[in-house]
């Protein structure tokens, strides 16, 4: 029997006997088991971030793949379209020009936004007179009259081809040799542009940033 000879519960009984051991005991089982869920906790915690991670590494990969891209820039966290300076593969660079219909409305609307750069490669132009010597391409005025038709069209700027843009055809990895194809490469790896093609090859190279017309 316990009797409380003080405080608010004075002259109260309890019969019986308290266990001190017991007690004891289910002080032991509480504390073990609240270690036991504080770990548990961690452990998800742990997991739930390293998840996060993950995703964050895939999403940052995949922004980098796709030139399509937003950076929340502006003081009120609102989405601002980043500038692009595009670098027009020889095909979109005819596509653009001669059948819109072939260019997917992501690129059109990318060629189109005025704050992106528009820029071009001589081997472009070299490739586009060899297709036209060969008969593949009709231009109704020649290769010259293009392509001051489509410098007049798009604000046009001119990527110079350099002893730089040569050496950098090595870091370029392709499942062919194309020289085209990789002087292009080389040339959006030389000056950080954005290469725009519809060749899966070229949409597939990892070393440079690409926007696919797909």
């Amino acid at each position: 029997m316990v009797r409380f000879d003080r405080g608010r519960y004075c002259g109260f009984q309890i019969q019986g006997h308290l266990s001190v051991g017991s007690t004891a005991r289910s002080k032991d089982e509480k504390t073990h088991t609240h270690h036991s869920l504080w770990c548990s906790d961690r452990a998800n915690r742990a997991a739930t971030a390293a998840e996060a991670q993950e995703k964050l590494a895939g999403l940052h990969e995949g922004i980098c793949r796709d030139s399509r891209r937003y950076r929340w820039s502006d003081q009120f966290g609102r989405r601002v379209a980043r500038r692009l300076k595009l670098l027009l593969d020889t095909h979109i660079w005819i596509w653009s020009v001669s059948e819109p219909e072939r260019v997917s409305r992501r690129v059109a609307r990318a060629i189109e936004d005025a704050r992106n750069e528009l820029w071009v490669s001589p081997v472009s132009t070299w490739e586009i007179v060899l297709l036209s010597d060969k008969g593949r391409l009709k231009l109704r005025n020649g290769v010259e009259v293009w392509i001051q038709e489509s410098a007049a069209q798009f604000p046009l700027r001119e990527a110079p081809l350099t002893n730089e843009i040569a050496l950098a055809t090595r870091s370029i990895h392709l499942p062919h040799h194309d020289p085209g194809d990789r002087l292009l490469a080389a040339t959006a790896l030389t000056y950080g542009l954005t290469l725009v093609t519809a060749d899966r090859h070229l949409a597939n190279c990892r070393q440079i940033a690409v926007l696919w017309n797909r």
